[in-house]
């Protein structure tokens, strides 16, 4: 490509020299040369994105598909709009749009749930976990380290996953060390549990509102490692307690099974001729009332624990 656009170049600048019938000729004799092995790039160029592209879709890389298909659509051009009060005013000031964010997520995330004396006595009390309320173990630790996500972005600290997996046998025995400290205080540092929220528009409403927005909460990696560890722990106690329709969320129990499962129940009723009940609406009710009291009931120590969440 390098010589013919160099031609094209020193036709040009010929014909802006000595604008002439002939120099204008060789001018664009040289961009028509120029034309073709260009467009033969370009054409070698999407061939081999879009094969990098279905190869990571067939191989299951999603990180590195949605990177090809970012590659391919070019750079995102971000909108912003003035926010508006909880009153409808606008507000141009980006101080006082960030007091509003704030505004925004505090009430969000400060809200709590009540729970009835009536429910809590109509669920069936389970025995006791004593195994659950032992100091985590190093072992548990090292498992919650290496099922860690690389290349996702870290919280307030700047400390990324990748890091923490490479230097495990390092850092292992020290974040032990701290998490048997929070166990036994029963409380966790507040910079694991601090969070920076991003927000992303929905594409859907008026830009100026603020419910048209996901916060995602960027928090601490190490904080994630500590709640893995318990997370592991409270889903032994929660599968006795989900029903036997909970999918999702479970080892084994995928809700694609479950849906593939319908369809081929839809398939046969309708080869059979046989009536079948209708499979739209499914309830998606989550049985966490059951799960919260049985951890209080059966782990106190797990139910004393701080949550994580900013």
């Amino acid at each position: 490509m390098t010589p013919v656009i160099d031609a094209k170049h020193t036709a040009l600048a010929q014909y802006k020299r000595s604008p002439s019938e002939r120099n204008l000729q060789i001018l664009r004799a040289a961009r028509s040369k120029a034309q073709q092995p260009s467009r033969h790039c370009a054409n070698e160029y999407w061939s081999e994105l879009s094969e990098t592209i279905q190869i990571a879709a067939i191989t299951g890389n999603i990180r590195g598909m949605y990177d090809g298909i970012k590659k391919a659509m070019g750079p995102v051009q971000n909108k912003t709009a003035p926010l508006k009060s909880t009153t409808g005013e606008v507000i141009t000031d980006k101080g006082q749009q960030m007091e509003r964010w704030v505004e925004r997520y505090s009430d969000l995330y400060s809200r709590q749930n009540v729970v009835t004396t009536a429910a809590l006595d109509a669920i069936e009390c389970l025995p006791v976990m004593e195994e659950l309320d032992t100091e985590p173990t190093t072992e548990e630790l090292n498992k919650a380290i290496n099922s860690l996500a690389s290349g996702k972005t870290p919280g307030s600290d700047g400390i990324p996953p990748d890091l923490i997996k490479h230097c495990a046998t390092t850092l292992l025995l020290p974040l032990h060390e701290v998490l048997c400290q929070c166990w036994k205080e029963g409380a966790v540092p507040q910079d694991m549990r601090d969070a920076k929220i991003v927000t992303l528009y929905k594409n859907k409403g008026e830009r100026s509102n603020c419910n048209n927005y996901r916060g995602i909460s960027l928090l601490s990696i190490v904080g994630k490692v500590f709640v893995r560890v318990i997370l592991v722990r409270l889903q032994k106690l929660a599968e006795r307690v989900y029903p036997e329709s909970q999918c999702g969320f479970r080892a084994a129990r995928s809700t694609v099974d479950m849906v593939f499962s319908l369809r081929q129940l839809q398939e046969n009723c309708r080869d059979s001729r046989c009536p079948c009940t209708s499979l739209s609406s499914i309830s998606r009710r989550r049985s966490t009332l059951s799960a919260e009291r049985a951890s209080s009931e059966s782990c106190p120590r797990l139910a004393a624990q701080p949550s994580c969440r900013a």
